[in-house]
């Protein structure tokens, strides 16, 4: 069992002679000094930018609220044609599937357009903005701006089915005596 070992040991003990010689040339500064390339100087063309130009046909007025507020500045608004222009997101994708009243825990389950199913708590806000406002039994109040919404939850109803009629009008015929079915008992 020992006789595999001996050439084990004396590999292993060459590679540690092998390790240690190249540790000390390392440790002679080998390597420490980096060769740069030398740097090519960068020909200087002008100390001008070249004139640039500026687009033909904006109007002033187009540009005239740029002026009146700094651009960074955090009191700074759209321009109220901008704001006229965005038009309230609708809810018509959204549909109350049920309500969750129990103590403290008041949620609203809805179902979105895409078909993926949505959990609300009161207070929380869609991703379009509407804020839910109220969770009652039957119906949520969504809010937005100042735009109130109100949906319902869907009352489920029968199809309507056709009325029998009275017993009084079927018509019995007693007298005739039945004849047994074709190949029956």
């Amino acid at each position: 069992m020992r006789a595999w070992r001996r050439p084990l040991v004396q590999l292993l003990a060459g590679l540690a002679l092998m390790l240690a010689g190249l540790l000390a040339w390392l440790a002679t500064g080998v390597g420490s000094q980096p060769q740069w390339p030398v740097a090519e100087p960068v020909p200087v063309h002008g100390a001008i930018a070249p004139a640039v130009e500026i687009p033909a046909g904006v109007a002033l007025g187009e540009v005239a609220n740029a002026w009146q507020a700094p651009l960074f500045s955090p009191a700074r608004e759209p321009d109220r044609s901008v704001q006229m222009a965005k038009a309230t997101p609708d809810l018509s994708g959204l549909r109350l599937t049920g309500v969750v009243i129990d103590g403290t825990v008041r949620r609203a389950l809805f179902k979105q357009a895409d078909g993926h199913d949505l959990s609300l708590r009161e207070g929380g806000q869609l991703a379009s903005g509407w804020r839910l406002q109220r969770i009652e039994a039957q119906a949520v109040v969504l809010e937005l701006n100042g735009q109130v919404r109100r949906l319902q939850l869907p009352s489920p109803r029968l199809p309507n089915m056709p009325v029998p009629a009275p017993a009084s009008s079927i018509l019995l015929n007693r007298s005739a005596p039945s004849s047994p079915a074709p190949g029956g008992h």
